[in-house]
Formats: C-alpha cells, structure tokens, sequence
C-alpha cells in the first residue's frame, strides 16, 4: 500500500512539473504574441498616419497655389 501511495506521489509531482514546463511555455508564446500585436499596431497606425498626412498636405498645395494664382 505505501508503495502504490509513493508511486501516485511521483506521478502527481511529474504531472505537477509537466504542467509547470507548458505553463511557462504558454507564458513565453504570449509574450510573443503580445510583441508581434504591438509591433502589427505600430505599423498600421504608420500606414494610417501616413494616409491621413497625404491627403492633408495635397490639400495645403493646392490651396497654396490656388492662392497664389491669385
């Protein structure tokens, strides 16, 4: 009996650090996921702010040489 007990001990603690090794794993291949989000909103808010910037400063061309055709 106590070394079925014992044996259940052991597999419980391999389970335990099994457990701990995916967890750690999981936390990693968030991180990751987290790095990969920002950088992915990084480079649409570049795009965005580029596409908003050009139609702006189109604008202010025209508008400065409608001015100075005048």
């Amino acid at each position: 009996m106590f070394t079925a007990k014992l044996a259940k001990v052991r597999c419980l603690k391999d389970e335990l650090a099994e457990c701990k090794f995916e967890y750690v794993n999981l936390e990693a291949m968030a991180a990751e996921a987290e790095w990969l989000h920002a950088g992915t909103l990084s480079t649409m808010e570049a795009k965005y702010m580029l596409w908003v910037s050009f139609p702006k400063d189109e604008l202010r061309s025209i508008v400065t040489s409608g001015r100075a055709a005048c």
